[in-house]
């Protein structure tokens, strides 16, 4: 059977950091909604990969989104000898005319992933996870509040970088499956 070499740790992560900012009020799941051609609605996440897109800035106005970059760097923190433990890193560029919302924001990624194992626990006991990974390990490697940014709207931008450890599910021979 071929291996799905799709499924990556990050995706899985961004989508519990969806479920969870919104479960706790930061932001709210009705201000990412968006009018259809048929008089529906349908919803965006505001999480979006590595280039600012204007289309989402449009149809959202000044309500706050992250773009992200990922890099994946394969040795764990730990520095331990076990290869099959991976490392990730996330980075968060949080765009809002607000500043007090960028803060709250970090504040939020710093709450949530500053707690290293236990972070991971919550993590991988989330139901809406892919079923591929277990998470050991979260830390928040830095985060900071910046300024006025001339490119997305006179919008600010906030960063924060977030580190993980996990393993993807294998064969014996240490191979995905």
């Amino acid at each position: 059977m071929p291996v799905d070499y799709k499924p990556s740790a990050a995706y899985d992560v961004i989508k519990y950091i969806w479920n969870k900012i919104v479960s706790d009020g930061v932001l709210t799941l009705t201000d990412y909604n968006i009018a259809a051609g048929n008089n529906s609605l349908f919803t965006v996440v505001p999480i979006i990969p590595v280039q600012e897109a204007p289309e989402l800035v449009n149809h959202i106005g000044d309500k706050p989104y992250l773009v992200y970059d990922y890099s994946m760097l394969g040795e764990s923190i730990t520095h331990t000898p076990v290869w099959m433990i991976n490392r990730d890193e996330l980075v968060f560029s949080i765009f809002s005319p607000d500043q007090a919302k960028i803060v709250e924001i970090i504040n939020w990624f710093s709450n949530e992933f500053r707690r290293k194992d236990e972070s991971a626990r919550d993590i991988n006991s989330w139901a809406g996870l892919g079923g591929n990974f277990y998470f050991y390990h979260t830390n928040i490697i830095s985060a900071m509040a910046s300024a006025f940014t001339d490119e997305e709207s006179g919008r600010m931008v906030g960063e924060v970088v977030l580190g993980y450890d996990y393993t993807r599910n294998a064969d014996g021979d240490g191979k995905f499956i």
